[in-house]
């Protein structure tokens, strides 16, 4: 059964009829750098197939495509549940505006803050009432003095619902998990649309709101497929919130996307993993 739901800017088609229950909201954007959030982010999808495709005329889609096998124009939502039987969703956002570097950055906010609100407040009907905007520390490079670095080992915790207080990191080997290593006393720069989430929903969620946080990862610049820090993130995630995980799917997409830096031509990511993965990322 299908069910259509059109919003002003961000329709969603559901492939089922979803209840309403207590719910966490996990997010990942598979273009970043290092990929280690998208590596992540698709272990604890595993084999899901998608309950929801989020559809938005504000999506940054290129006007090309291709046949057999287009790629998908729109953000997927998919569904799991953890050992104890809580639901998650998990939002896999394959697309954002680019955010600039000069004065032209404000309109990345245009195109971003519509998509947002819309699926936030949409999922206030599914019963979301938590989030975890799951990332790592994209601006890394530009650490200074008064920029804080965030180590391969450690994961930096978010509480938008108290922005004033620092990150606290946590030590991803730590054997039970309230062992915090420190407070990060140094700021760090999150671009969009990681802290938009946090602030959206913030304000825009009407169940009570039980977290929303950004777990932060660490960022090696120079490696392109990020992997202790991938298996930081999810060793972190899965101890947090009692999830599984599918290590071959982790496995299987560390190698490809390793393969895909040496490549000659450009491929975009959810080619190469139909071109490359088969059956396992067909539509």
């Amino acid at each position: 059964m299908k069910i259509i739901e059109l919003n002003t800017d961000a329709d969603i088609v559901w492939n089922k009829d979803v209840e309403k229950e207590s719910t966490t909201l996990i997010v990942f954007n598979q273009n970043e750098k290092g990929y280690a959030s998208f590596i992540t982010g698709m272990g604890l999808i595993g084999d899901e197939k998608p309950i929801a495709r989020i559809f938005s005329r504000l999506h940054q889609v290129e006007p090309f495509n291709n046949y057999p096998e287009p790629i998908f124009p729109e953000w997927r939502l998919f569904e799991t549940r953890n050992t104890l039987g809580r639901r998650f969703f998990i939002l896999r956002i394959t697309h954002t505006f680019p955010v600039h570097h000069d004065d032209e950055s404000s309109i990345s906010w245009l195109y971003t803050y519509p998509i947002i609100k819309n699926i936030i407040m949409s999922l206030n009907n599914k019963g979301v009432d938590s989030l975890c905007y799951l990332t790592v520390n994209l601006m890394q490079e530009y650490s200074t003095s008064v920029h804080g670095f965030i180590g391969e080992n450690e994961v930096g915790i978010f509480d938008y619902m108290n922005h004033e207080e620092p990150i606290v990191l946590w030590d991803s080997n730590a054997a039970v998990r309230s062992k915090a290593i420190r407070l990060l006393k140094e700021d760090i720069v999150m671009p969009l649309p990681v802290w938009t989430f946090g602030s959206l929903f913030k304000n825009f969620c009407t169940n009570t709101i039980k977290e929303n946080i950004t777990m932060i990862g660490g960022r090696d610049q120079n490696t392109f497929v990020n992997e202790e820090i991938q298996k930081t993130l999810a060793h972190t995630i899965v101890k947090r919130y009692g999830l599984e995980i599918d290590g071959e799917k982790e496995k299987y997409l560390t190698g490809l996307l390793s393969d895909l830096e040496h490549l000659t031509k450009p491929l975009s990511l959810d080619r190469a993993m139909i071109e490359y993965g088969g059956d396992d990322f067909a539509e």
